[in-house]
């Protein structure tokens, strides 16, 4: 499911905030890369946690971490994304239907808003024109909601003009201004389209047993399953082990346990058509490769000769 089959394999790790998707798409990224898929891990959450949890400085660029070949990761950085991004777009509509009070306010201000836009079309660009040079793309998300927002966009563009093509009319034109444009909209549906074969994306929702991560992780698989988006599996996290509770014996330990236990059983009966996979809450932080080799190990198996991908 998420190793790769001779085509790029898009991996998005999504959930409420503080679920752990940093870590578990970390320790995936190392994990793909140690059997030499060439993988790239790129944040989109503000926090810049994976520079926390690599224990590098990694930014606003494609960096490697030390110690693991095949891995590049990346972090997002709202000003230089919307730069990059939105503020190119947005120019270029000025450019074709002429100025506006909005658009020029959107060329000196970063709202949440443009955030989002940026977010999207730094994933087109990844989706369609890094995907020949990895294997495997993996997203750690932003919580919750705004991933939600993120992913929906394209649909909610494309659902605005139809099945049609809605800029037919200035593709008749020899306009060069009108090229980013109708770059853009070819680019979106292009991105559309891998994003719904769950031959190339899967999302992987985070979870802990608990009932408000249970309630939103339904909310937000339903809607990712209306727009056609793979969600195959859940990664349960922080499950108390039994023999730590039973080595403790506590009623505080055994009340915890037992809650835990209930909502599993939940998870369980309201995702049976899904692969259900229990994290253990662990002993201490996962944060260096030590460790993040060792949750990787648990999730996945050990790295056994003959497992290593395309990359050689």
């Amino acid at each position: 499911m998420i190793v790769p089959d001779g085509k790029t394999r898009f991996l998005f790790f999504g959930g409420k905030g503080g679920v752990g998707k940093s870590t578990l798409s970390a320790a995936t990224a190392v994990w793909l890369a140690d059997r030499g898929e060439r993988t790239l891990l790129v944040s989109t959450d503000l926090q810049r946690s994976q520079s926390d949890i690599f224990e590098v400085s990694i930014g606003y660029r494609l960096g490697d971490i030390p110690g693991v070949r095949h891995l590049t990761v990346m972090e997002t950085e709202p000003a230089k994304l919307v730069q990059a991004h939105w503020h190119r777009l947005a120019g270029a509509v000025q450019d074709v239907f002429g100025p506006s009070e909005l658009l020029e306010l959107m060329s000196r201000e970063v709202s949440p808003c443009m955030m989002e836009m940026a977010s999207f079309y730094q994933l087109m660009e990844l989706f369609n024109e890094s995907a020949e040079r990895y294997d495997a793309i993996i997203f750690d998300t932003a919580p919750g909601g705004r991933a939600l927002i993120e992913i929906r966009l394209p649909f909610t563009m494309m659902q605005r003009y139809g099945e049609g093509d809605p800029l037919a009319s200035l593709r008749i034109g020899t306009d060069s201004r009108l090229e980013e444009i109708v770059r853009q909209e070819e680019r979106t549906r292009n991105t559309m389209s891998l994003i719904t074969d769950p031959e190339r994306t899967v999302f992987l929702y985070i979870l802990w047993p608990e009932s408000l991560p249970l309630a939103e992780t339904e909310r937000a698989v339903a809607e990712l399953q209306e727009h056609h988006i793979s969600v195959p599996a859940l990664l349960v996290n922080e499950v108390l082990p039994l023999h730590e509770v039973q080595r403790a014996d506590t009623p505080y330990f055994w009340s915890r346990y037992e809650m835990q236990q209930r909502y599993l059983r939940l998870v369980g009966e309201r995702f049976a058509d899904k692969m259900l996979a229990e994290v253990p809450l662990l002993e201490g932080e996962v944060t260096g490769l030590r460790r993040l080799r060792q949750l990787a190990a648990d999730l996945y198996g050990p790295i056994r000769e003959g497992d290593h991908g395309r990359a050689g």
